[in-house]
């Protein structure tokens, strides 16, 4: 797998009337050994006609929310956004591409592609580094992100800068699979629910609440097995718990799962008798959420990470283009186990990807270096490091029995 930058490529803005020089739009850099050579593989032209077909279906979106009288784009609206791949520079084998702009298009037109532009990098951004799409990017351009990225292979990524971000967004086949797995809008933070606990599922730690007519699934881990069992709601009755812990909302500030439960409380657990068990000071960024005297210790990062791994445990076989095994519980509950604990700025580096094989696979970079560790079904750890500047690379096969040696390797310490 090779770790060097090879390819890259620009989309530039030329306007056809009184300019004469391109402006730049967006510029995109290709990894891998694939890309090591001059020139470009043909098989990986189509990205750049759906990158540009992506835009033009999120620029559409963006266009009739600033204009909601409408019913549809102005004639010509896609067709005033096009990519042409003007040449390929020798060098540092640069293909470049340039956008047409005809000279009707009116000036409003180009806000909403740069608007469209600068909310694409955000969704990969974001489904890189919490598993989330912003709240505003529109469903309906789901379907082009799956198709973007279909020629990528593994140790492949496209670097996309763009010029209203300091941050590049590194796409790889990887984050395509966050993308088509991921959910709109919602978000998740620290509170509590009060339901009846109605159902268990040992094999799989989960257990249902019930909150009116709603069934909210909660996650939570072994130690707490036995006080599930205890709160656990006989049929037709039983009393309402507090469930405290990560919990995930709608947009609409429901709560949908509780994908990490931190305890199960009645009004007879709390000390002070009669007084109100929970009283939470809560935001979603804040580094601790305390609940009266008890401190959480669950940063937003956490969150993320547990939010993320419950929803990688909820993946159906076939979740990637009819391919891919559900993820092994063990491998999920190892994984959540490795990172419990963790420091936020070690927390924050790590991305966290499914495997086809059902595993789980976590990658982060420091410096010049790259690392990965695939955590199979097998109950194997697979550990990979690259030197970003000589291409050399280390791998070593451990086991889930050597934990200790695996959080060491992703600490670096």
């Amino acid at each position: 797998m090779a770790a060097q930058e090879n390819l890259a490529f620009t989309a530039a803005t030329r306007y056809s009337r009184g300019v004469t020089e391109p402006t730049q739009f967006v510029t995109m850099r290709l990894t891998g050994s694939r890309f090591e050579h001059s020139g470009m593989p043909v098989d990986v032209l189509p990205e750049l006609a759906v990158y540009q077909e992506l835009i033009v279906t999120v620029a559409r979106e963006l266009f009739l929310r600033r204009y909601p009288g409408r019913q549809r784009v102005p004639r010509g609206f896609a067709e005033s956004f096009q990519l042409r791949l003007e040449r390929v520079d020798k060098g540092s084998v640069v293909p470049v591409l340039e956008r047409v702009n005809p000279d009707v298009a009116p000036p409003e037109f180009d806000k909403v592609f740069v608007e469209s532009r600068d909310l694409v990098q955000s969704a990969i951004i974001g489904a890189a580094t919490s598993g989330r799409l912003p709240v505003d990017f529109p469903g309906n351009a789901l379907a082009d992100f799956s198709r973007f990225g279909r020629t990528l292979r593994a140790g492949e990524f496209l670097e996309i800068k763009v010029p209203s971000s300091a941050r590049p967004a590194r796409y790889s086949a990887a984050v395509r699979r966050i993308l088509m797995t991921s959910k709109l809008n919602g978000y998740t933070q620290e509170a509590s629910i009060n339901g009846l606990i109605t159902g268990l599922n040992t094999e799989q730690t989960r257990f249902q609440l019930r909150v009116g007519p709603r069934l909210i699934p909660c996650s939570f881990e072994a130690n707490l097995y036995e006080t599930v069992v205890s709160k656990l709601a006989p049929p037709g009755g039983g009393d309402v718990v507090t469930v405290e812990g990560i919990v995930a909302f709608d947009s609409d500030g429901q709560p949908t799962s509780v994908p990490f439960v931190s305890g199960i409380f009645t009004p007879e657990d709390d000390p002070d008798e009669g007084a109100p068990i929970f009283s939470f000071s809560v935001t979603v960024n804040s580094e601790f959420s305390e609940i009266n005297d008890r401190a959480l210790s669950i940063s937003a990062i956490s969150a993320r990470v547990f939010e993320r791994l419950t929803a990688l445990a909820d993946l159906s076989p076939g979740w990637l283009d009819d391919e891919g095994e559900s993820i092994s519980k063990d491998v999920i509950d190892h994984v959540r186990r490795l990172l419990r604990d963790l420091h936020d700025k070690v927390l924050s580096e790590v991305y966290i990807y499914p495997t086809l094989e059902g595993g789980v696979r976590l990658e982060w970079q420091r410096s010049s270096t790259e690392f990965s560790l695939d955590f199979r079904p097998d109950r194997t750890v697979l550990y990979d490091e690259i030197d970003l500047g000589t291409g050399s690379e280390t791998e070593r096969q451990l086991s889930f029995d050597d934990f200790k040696d695996v959080r060491v390797l992703l600490v670096g310490a």
